[in-house]
């Protein structure tokens, strides 16, 4: 819940996210200041304010606009609230995901027991539903009743195995090693094990990754075609593996 909201805010506040990417058309100018400032009503601390709009992944012309202003701010996707209404919003706007979910549950009331935390039922019904983001199926829809918080902090956007490089130290061979590992003659590589301890013997700049069920073995310049793979792995119906 977005601090210093109470009454009949609060109902609105219990979704709070760093995000105001919008247009200001037909907002009168004190709307644009209140807003800047960080302070839109009176219920609302300073540097919390109410959300007037929000684009979810703009085109990069209207994105270079957006940060060259004062006015908006960049949602890193952090997203707060109570789950009853995070909830509620999803069974308003995509109510397809909640009846599906919310079935499938109901039919396997032992899902949070079992050894993977999931049931059957509701595995396949999740893999059933429409893939959409929920920054596009749900905040875009109710913009109007979130609340934004301004904060600087690092943050980087993970977009392929080889930008861990950003934030792991290498070791004295150059690797950047997340998880149990083993090496020989091993340099330059990313190495990440989960639940798996990776052994290594003559290998330089390449990616591995290793988990209970999985592992993938990629040149450090090639990361990018992760995704192909992803893609690949869905045509032929190992939705499982992802």
């Amino acid at each position: 819940m977005a601090p210093g909201v109470s009454g009949d805010d609060t109902a609105s506040a219990d979704i709070a996210f760093s995000d105001m990417t919008s247009s200001f058309e037909g907002l009168s100018s004190s709307e644009e200041s209140s807003l800047s400032e960080g302070s839109v009503t009176s219920h609302v601390n300073p540097g919390v304010s109410r959300v007037l709009g929000f684009i979810e992944k703009p085109e990069p012309e209207t994105a270079q606009k957006l940060a060259a202003s004062d006015d908006y701010l960049w949602n890193c996707g952090i997203v707060v609230g109570s789950m009853d209404s995070i909830i509620r919003r999803i069974k308003e706007h995509i109510p397809d995901h909640y009846h599906k979910l919310s079935d499938a549950l109901e039919s396997d009331p032992g899902a949070s027991e079992n050894e993977e935390g999931i049931g059957e039922k509701v595995s396949k019904a999740y893999s059933e539903l429409q893939n959409i983001s929920f920054d596009n199926a749900v905040l875009e829809k109710c913009a109007a009743s979130l609340y934004a918080v301004r904060a600087a902090f690092d943050w980087d956007d993970i977009g392929s195995l080889d930008a861990l490089a950003r934030i792991l130290e290498p070791d004295s061979d150059g690797n950047l090693v997340k998880g149990r590992h083993i090496g020989i003659n091993t340099t330059n590589s990313v190495i990440y094990g989960k639940d798996a301890t990776i052994c290594t013997i003559d290998i330089d700049n390449m990616i591995v990754v290793g988990t209970k069920d999985e592992v993938l073995v990629c040149p450090r310049d090639r990361s990018q075609k992760v995704r192909m793979l992803v893609d690949k792995l869905k045509e032929q119906g190992h939705d499982d593996l992802l």
